[in-house]
């Protein structure tokens, strides 16, 4: 008996092991995946684009269990549209001075929840805006 309950402690240790690695390797794969279309943009840079796609993946790290495939930049004119949207009705010292889409697609968790579908594909736009030198906040997300 002694014995069963060694064996059996060890292979809950082992089991624990491999999910941990699982989980570090999936980390690390989804990383490694990630797809971004930087198109062309006359007002933003690459570098400008992956500030604002920092801002995105701090703020897609709280949909736990998804995953992100790919980041598409909608360009330019998408981005004017979407920052003259997110200053109506703002006072003129509180106005953004740019905005970044990006168009993303992501799996939900593959057990779902909350108003996940299980294991589905989901394609979302994403709106980030920043005044003058401050930092890309994420302020709309969702169906593109």
């Amino acid at each position: 008996m002694n014995k069963t309950r060694k064996i059996t402690g060890s292979c809950v240790a082992i089991l624990a092991l491999i999910m941990v690695l699982a989980l570090g390797s999936a980390a690390c794969m989804n990383t490694k995946t990630l797809k971004v279309n930087y198109g062309t943009s006359q007002l933003y840079s690459v570098a400008e684009i992956d500030q604002a796609i920092a801002a995105l993946r701090e703020d897609f790290d709280k949909m736990v269990g998804c995953r992100l495939y790919s980041l598409k930049f909608a360009g330019d004119k998408r981005c004017q549209k979407e920052l003259e949207h997110a200053n109506k009705g703002r006072k003129e010292n509180e106005r953004y001075t740019d905005c970044i889409v990006l168009n993303s697609v992501f799996r939900a968790p593959v057990a779902g929840g909350a108003a996940w579908e299980p294991n589905e594909l989901y394609h979302w736009s994403w709106i980030i805006v920043k005044t003058g030198n401050g930092p890309w906040t994420v302020i709309n997300k969702g169906y593109a």
